[in-house]
C-alpha cells in the first residue's frame, strides 16, 4: 500500500540551483531514492501553456511516505533570496485540497 504526497514549490528570483538544495536533503536523509527529488519545470516549455513564459519558478514531484513537517521545516531553512515568494503547496492521497504555505516565515 502507498501513501502518496504531491508537492509543487514555487519561487521567484533565485536560480534553479536552489531546487538542488532541496534535493540534497531529500536524497541524504533517503526521503527519497537518489536523483528522485523535485523536478524543475521550463518555464517556456509548450507543456506549461499560453502564449508566454512562465514568471517565476515551479518544481514539481509525487513522494510515496514523505513526511510533510520535514520537508517544511527545510524547504524554511534555506537561504532564500526572496524568502516571502516562496510557496509550497501539498495534497496527501487522502486529501481534497492541497495546503498551501506561502512565506517562508509562515512555513509552519
Amino acid at each position: 500500500m502507498s501513501s502518496v504526497t504531491n508537492v509543487i514549490l514555487c519561487w521567484q528570483g533565485d536560480g534553479d540551483g536552489m531546487i538542488d538544495r532541496v534535493n540534497e536533503w531529500m536524497n541524504q536523509d533517503e526521503i527519497v531514492s537518489q536523483g528522485e527529488g523535485l523536478i524543475t519545470l521550463d518555464p517556456c516549455s509548450s507543456y506549461i501553456g499560453g502564449t508566454k513564459c512562465f514568471e517565476g519558478k515551479i518544481a514539481i514531484g509525487a513522494f510515496n511516505y514523505l513526511d510533510k513537517r520535514l520537508l517544511i521545516r527545510h524547504v524554511a531553512r534555506i537561504d532564500w533570496k526572496y524568502p516571502d515568494t516562496v510557496q509550497m503547496m501539498m495534497k496527501a492521497q487522502n486529501e481534497d485540497v492541497f495546503t498551501v504555505y506561502t512565506g517562508i516565515a509562515n512555513f509552519k
